[in-house]
């Protein structure tokens, strides 16, 4: 029998946009924790950070500048946050805002449902454990799941078949132990310049399928001595301006580097090439890795042993396509080249990089089969299809993935026509990649906390209030990004497609202005952009 519960507002998700929100709520008194209520599919708090234990696991974001900006932590151990450390980061930022009373883990959103009835959401979730169901009713839903949280695997033939051990690197099995084995990893992606350098030493064989590599920044993750760290706990305002002052210097250049022909972008990748070719003298090798677009029309790797990881013996770059999973390995199919050519190819690459085992790769009608132990695949999350982590129903019956489909059209990323009182943190065109992700969370949060101020406030004496944009007005919205979007190195004129941009050709992730252009966006409700209503009104756009 499903239980039923009622709260003013219902978060969903438990990761770092759900945390701020939630906090922020809390911290400002817009709501008690008996009138909030925090969704999470997962055991803890985190949301990627809490899943995330694949050996080397990190953020390539500054430690600095990857927190909230009330709840500062002076000792962290390097200058770019592990993984594990963050974790623990949202935890006690959890605990210090006392989150556990208004949180519900291991509650997956089947659905939630708009009622112009009843001027309220209705969601269902079911327990991850018993599979019981729960109805709830709230006046405000906030989606917050994020968008690391989908993994993705290619639809490749044959892939139920292998008879040995595979997995996504956001499912890494805390017992894994890949001691003496035959690995195959698929991408070359943020996560494979942590996971290759740590699994590499313990492997037998790491076979590395490349289908395009991005440009690599030289950085090293340096610790933070315990100097330094004393220095930003104890001096009085030390670290506030250490970030401001940081997050001001890689702002500016950052805003510079996704514009392709600025100085910054030519300068980045002229360095980029350059350390690449000091790195990889091997002319075979060098032509697998060598970037093809500009610095920025896909996320820059920031590592400097990646390559050095790449050129190991036991290591071997595949860059033809995978076309068949079997029960022992992998086929793959080199581009335009007959099974002459592929044999040669075998040989030179055998003498140039010693690092090819014969005995391992036959060729076979179907192409190179390799044997593998273990298949990793580190092949990304499903970045687009906004609104679908779980099916969101609003007025007139029509799902949100079907009111967006691959354009979405929202006033400021944070609500959309036809779904009252839905708000959005981390929404579509929200992000600035040349400012802290956190600190964009924030100024929407406080943003979110005015409406549901004036939701509250509203809805008083049994009368419901809600709120939702304009058509006219999210669509002058999102068209106005767009001439400013076409310009950054992610727009299709400057690279191959990349996980930013739809199927419509849109860059749905991006906020192509400054940070305090959008604060300022922020900074008061504009009644004029929305619909208000209350139970004795109509709705009208």
């Amino acid at each position: 029998m499903a239980r039923e519960r009622n709260r003013v507002c219902i978060i969903v998700g438990a990761g770092v946009s759900g945390l701020v929100q939630a906090a922020e709520i809390l911290r400002k008194d817009i709501l008690q924790p008996e009138e909030l209520e925090i969704l999470d599919r997962s055991k803890d708090y985190g949301g990627v950070w809490n899943a995330a234990i694949y050996p080397g696991a990190g953020c390539d974001v500054f430690s600095v500048l990857y927190q909230v900006s009330w709840f500062r932590k002076a000792d962290w151990g390097s200058f770019f946050p592990r993984g594990g450390e963050l974790a623990d980061y949202f935890r006690k930022f959890a605990e210090k805002f006392k989150l556990r009373s208004c949180t519900t883990f291991d509650a997956n959103v089947i659905e939630a449902v708009w009622s112009d009835e009843k001027m309220a959401w209705t969601v269902i979730t079911e327990d991850a454990v018993s599979r019981q169901r729960t109805t709830w009713t709230t006046k405000i839903l906030i989606y917050a799941p994020g968008t690391y949280n989908r993994s993705v695997t290619p639809d490749i033939s044959g892939i139920s078949s292998f008879k040995g051990e595979m997995w996504h690197t956001y499912n890494w099995p805390a017992d894994a132990d890949l001691s003496g084995k035959v690995v195959a990893y698929i991408g070359t992606g943020p996560s494979a310049v942590q996971i290759l350098p740590s699994i590499q030493p313990a492997v037998k064989s790491l076979k590395v399928y490349v289908r395009s590599m991005t440009y690599c920044l030289p950085m090293s993750n340096a610790t933070n001595t315990p100097a330094i760290q004393f220095l930003k706990k104890w001096v009085p305002g030390l670290l506030s301006v250490y970030a401001f002052v940081l997050g001001c210097i890689f702002g500016l250049w950052t805003y510079y580097l996704f514009r392709p022909g600025s100085w910054v972008a030519r300068s980045a990748e002229w360095y980029c090439t350059k350390f690449f070719e000091q790195e990889v003298r091997d002319p075979i090798l060098r032509d697998k890795l060598r970037p093809k677009g500009r610095i920025g029309d896909k996320r820059p790797l920031v590592s400097r042993n990646f390559y050095q990881i790449l050129q190991k013996p036991n290591v071997d770059v595949i860059t033809d396509s995978i076309t068949l999973v079997d029960e022992k390995g992998i086929v793959s199919t080199p581009s335009r080249l007959t099974a002459n050519d592929n044999l040669n190819r075998q040989a030179k690459e055998s003498s140039s990089q010693n690092s090819l085992d014969i005995s391992l790769n036959t060729l076979t009608p179907k192409g190179i089969h390799n044997d593998v132990d273990v298949i990793i695949w580190g092949t990304g999350f499903k970045m687009q299809g906004w609104g679908t982590a779980f099916k969101i129903v609003g007025r007139h019956g029509k799902a949100l993935g079907e009111h967006w489909g691959g354009a979405p059209q929202t006033l400021y990323g944070m609500a959309t026509s036809e779904f009252p009182n839905l708000l959005f943190v981390s929404g579509p065109n929200t992000v600035a990649p040349w400012a802290s992700i956190i600190s964009g969370i924030e100024i929407q949060a406080l943003y979110n906390n005015r409406v549901i101020r004036e939701i509250k406030k509203r809805s008083v004496n049994g009368r419901t209030f809600a709120i939702m944009p304009r058509v006219a007005a999210e669509t002058q919205y999102t068209e106005a990004l767009q001439p400013e979007l076409e310009k950054l190195a992610t727009s299709l004129e400057f690279g191959p497609r990349n996980y930013y941009v739809s199927e419509e050709g849109r860059n749905t992730f991006f906020f192509p202005f400054t940070q305090m252009y959008y604060r300022w966006l922020l900074r008061s409700i504009n009644w004029d952009n929305y619909i208000t209503v209350d139970d004795q009104e109509i709705y009208s756009s």
